[in-house]
């Protein structure tokens, strides 16, 4: 099973298919990227009973930056949607799953040629499959703030390494009961494939 994890990631991180002429006046802000984050939660809700939700992230992120192409822009305004399925741990009860999509908008600022720093916002439907004694199950919203740092990994400028924190918050806006929240830092490591805007 993990080969052709492995494998579909390879595909899609550097598919000749992918494969686009540079632009002379490339600027990392002005990209589009596309790619897989996944993390782990390194600060855990404690429930009562003494039970920790830990969660695991893997998510599929695409980013499309929003301000009018300029090769000479410092900062940008991106949107991202981000599917993602993910595993839950909960000590000494029983294992959970949650799925959903994200979409946020985070504001980045270009710190050298290859280096951005971000922060933004997003939230999205989910669904969770377990009830615990601080949320019920089923529809949930995922609220995420979220800081990170995008680094350029090649001369090509076609592969980005991603780190970020998050805080996210899920609960289900009132619609059942018990519905006092969720909350979970996370630590979050990925890899994109940039397309320049041409």
């Amino acid at each position: 099973m993990r080969f052709y994890l492995k494998l579909v990631i390879l595909f899609f991180l550097f598919s000749p298919l992918n494969i686009l002429a540079q632009s002379p006046d490339f600027n990392y802000l002005n990209a589009k990227s596309y790619g897989f984050l996944t993390g782990t939660s390194f600060i855990d809700e404690n429930l009562p009973g003494n039970h920790n939700y830990h969660p695991i992230q893997f998510i599929y992120k695409i980013s499309k930056p929003l301000l009018k192409f300029n090769p000479e822009r410092k900062s940008n305004i991106s949107i991202n949607f981000e599917p993602q399925f993910n595993p839950v741990f909960i000590s000494n009860a029983k294992n959970s799953i949650e799925f959903g999509l994200n979409v946020g908008f985070l504001y980045e600022r270009k710190i050298s040629e290859s280096s951005i720093i971000f922060g933004g916002i997003g939230s999205g439907p989910h669904y969770i499959n377990v009830e615990t004694s601080l949320q019920s199950k089923g529809f949930i919203f995922s609220d995420n703030f979220i800081i990170g740092l995008r680094q350029l990994l090649r001369e090509n400028k076609r592969t980005e390494f991603n780190v970020q924190i998050r805080f996210r918050h899920i609960s289900n806006a009132g619609i059942s009961e018990p519905n006092l929240g969720i909350d979970n830092f996370f630590i979050m490591f990925g890899l994109s494939r940039i397309i320049p805007r041409i």
